[in-house]
């Protein structure tokens, strides 16, 4: 339901696989796109959110306390580790040594990398039969116009994960329903950031809707760090929470009504490319990718003290399917990988998913 409240590893070449849509299919317990939402109209003001909801849906970095308490609610669907200090200890060695490979997954000829990574990433259980990823209330407050596009911040009230933040730019040419494209940020990223440094602002005004998520927990230091460990000593990861909340909005996207459910597209810079290489592979609505980096999945950040994080990329058990992962070819669908950050600048992209979205299924 939408309620309205207008009260490591870079690979540095410019690549396109293009193989077809997004996945023939997706996962086989993927159920079918929920019908487009209920709109609701508010005549009277709501509830404002709690003050720390609303810093957490603006100003997102430092913010974990949902992510801690994971762990509590779901403890049934979770195998915790017996010495957590010791997986922390293996971590950092392996990051210390990447001369030592870490264990690889068999692939064989019947290997699915998206079957293996709901359940490497432990979020199976999240998705319903019925109404797939997520399922609670996006809250939509119109903010000011910027130059070529409107502008309008999401909260989605998740039944798992709480309330997440995300900025949604539409073109102001028009109604729509527009192409659309998922755009998650880098570390230590606002939406805001990557509205106004990540070619966001562009992609908007030349016809392109731009979903962009505020990312929690996502300061590389220690509200980061602090998560990540808690999640994968009791079975779960960040970085499936993270891919959970991507799917969440995606499916969002699907059911908006000024976006094309037929014209959905993924781009993201550093670790959001790191998530967003995992989504392609769990979802047919996908039709494209735009990624900058290509990861191993551990990922550790040392303070200006010597203090050391874990961050959310890290997960053991997608980093033994590294390969297939980062092999874009296998995707299915059309990616480009850019140079990381995009130094090219904006237009190859833009080139890129104007002839990727061309057509439309509406």
């Amino acid at each position: 339901m939408i309620v309205d409240l207008s009260i490591g590893r870079i690979l540095l070449v410019w690549t396109v696989f293009v193989t077809g849509a997004c996945r023939d299919r997706a996962p086989a317990d993927q159920p079918s796109p929920p019908p487009p939402p209920e709109l609701v109209a508010v005549s009277a003001p709501m509830d404002e959110p709690s003050e720390e909801a609303v810093d957490c849906a603006v100003l997102p970095l430092r913010c974990n306390d949902d992510y801690l308490a994971f762990p509590s609610r779901y403890s049934d669907r979770g195998e915790a580790v017996e010495d957590c200090e010791g997986l922390v200890t293996r971590l950092l060695t392996s990051w210390d040594r990447p001369e030592e490979p870490l264990p690889e997954v068999e692939v064989g000829a019947t290997f699915d990398v998206g079957e293996a990574l709901l359940d490497a990433l432990n979020i199976r259980f999240l998705q319903s039969p019925q109404r797939g990823w997520g399922g609670g209330e996006v809250l939509v407050e119109p903010l000011p116009a910027g130059p070529g596009y409107r502008q309008q911040r999401l909260r989605f009230q998740d039944p798992h994960v709480g309330t997440f933040g995300a900025l949604l730019l539409l073109p102001d040419s028009g109604p729509g329903p527009f192409p659309a494209v998922l755009a998650l940020p880098g570390h230590n990223e606002t939406p805001e950031d990557h509205r106004d440094r990540r070619h966001g602002a562009v992609l908007a005004r030349r016809g392109f809707a731009v979903l962009i998520p505020a990312i929690r927990a996502y300061d590389s230091r220690e509200a980061e760090h602090e998560a990540t460990v808690r999640l994968l000593c009791e079975g779960f990861s960040l970085l499936g929470l993270r891919v959970y909340e991507a799917l969440v909005a995606l499916g969002h996207m699907a059911t908006h009504p000024e976006l094309d459910a037929g014209r959905l597209a993924l781009l993201g810079h550093s670790g959001g490319s790191a998530t967003l290489n995992l989504v392609v592979r769990l979802t047919a609505l996908s039709k494209a990718l735009v990624t900058d980096t290509a990861t191993g999945y551990l990922n550790v950040q040392e303070g200006p003290a010597g203090q050391r994080y874990i961050l959310d990329e890290t997960d053991l058990a997608v980093a033994s399917m590294a390969e297939p992962i980062n092999d874009f070819a296998t995707v299915g669908c059309p990616v480009l990988q850019v140079a990381y950050g995009a130094p090219e600048g904006p237009e190859p992209i833009l080139q890129f998913l104007e002839k990727s979205l061309s057509s439309t299924s509406r």
